[in-house]
């Protein structure tokens, strides 16, 4: 495409929770099998890709990104790989601009956010030459997550995050999300964890919550919200046990921590307790930020 005239897409990378998160062990290629109710929230990031001048990739960055860098970017990763498989013999200039909103080092999965919406706006610009298979097997090459932003939809996700079993939601959720301001690292709460598993996780636990989030059962939904890092994050991060207790506090029906947090969401009633609850804490002006959200 050099010379050609750039093309663009625009896109949105939302941002997802994991109402339920179950680590299964570690596997033989390093990786670790998960069971996980996932679903998208209307927390999102802007993500811009142009395809066309230029030989090279480029990365911009803005809002919640202090520390992005081309080398270690997930969405630049994507690029790059969409790139050796789909053109690997052509001058393909790329540029891509984030306007982050979803915090990182939350849990909250924004980069494989990122990552799948490049891999679908690149795809969709070159002229679709990855089918939907090939799309999804790049996508978990590049995170873990991304699969799971491909698809859309809530899921339950299994494996390393390639098995997913897409499900409708009865009623969107209302949320409110909290991020203290520490972050975690993934790969370090994934470590520590192996050293200490998780007796009361089941991977069958998440079967019984996919099935209260579509009778649109709000109160066992509550009651089956589950992270098996939770306790062990909130050791190192005593914020994490505060804005659970705070989202409790402010009429939360049930609340727990996302991924490898350190985020923490409260789900709420409907939308008014929701949007009372975000601005009676923005009030009081808690060490969080605080974002309220639904479900998609």
């Amino acid at each position: 495409m050099n010379g050609v005239k750039p093309r663009t897409a625009r896109l949105r990378a939302p941002a997802k929770v994991n109402l339920s998160l179950t680590v299964l062990g570690r596997r033989p290629d390093g990786f670790h099998d998960v069971s996980s109710v996932m679903v998208p929230v209307s927390l999102s990031d802007d993500v811009t890709v142009r395809a066309g001048g230029k030989p090279g990739t480029r990365l911009v960055a803005s809002g919640f990104a202090p520390t992005v860098r081309e080398g270690d970017n997930l969405a630049v990763r994507a690029a790059l790989l969409l790139l050796s498989k789909a053109a690997p013999a052509a001058d393909v200039g790329v540029k891509i601009a984030l306007r982050k909103r979803i915090p990182v080092g939350a849990g909250l999965g924004g980069g494989s956010s990122d990552a799948a919406a490049v891999l679908k706006g690149l795809n969709a610009l070159l002229g679709k030459p990855l089918d939907e298979t090939q799309l999804m097997e790049t996508a978990l090459e590049a995170g873990s997550d991304a699969p799971f932003f491909l698809a859309g939809s809530p899921c339950l996700v299994e494996g390393r995050g390639e098995r997913l079993t897409p499900f409708r939601i009865r009623g969107a959720l209302r949320l409110v999300i909290l991020k203290p301001a520490a972050g975690v690292s993934t790969e370090a709460a994934y470590n520590a964890l192996d050293g200490r598993p998780c007796r009361e996780c089941r991977a069958s636990d998440g079967v019984r919550l996919v099935e209260a989030l579509k009778r649109g059962d709000l109160e066992e939904t509550c009651r089956r919200l589950h992270n098996c890092f939770e306790a062990m994050v909130a050791e190192s991060h005593p914020s994490v046990k505060t804005a659970k207790e705070l989202l409790i506090g402010h009429g939360a029906a049930g609340a727990a921590m996302t991924g490898t947090g350190s985020a923490v969401f409260g789900v709420y009633a409907d939308r008014r307790a929701a949007s009372a609850a975000a601005a009676a804490l923005k009030r009081a002006h808690v060490p969080f930020e605080v974002f309220a959200a639904r479900t998609l």
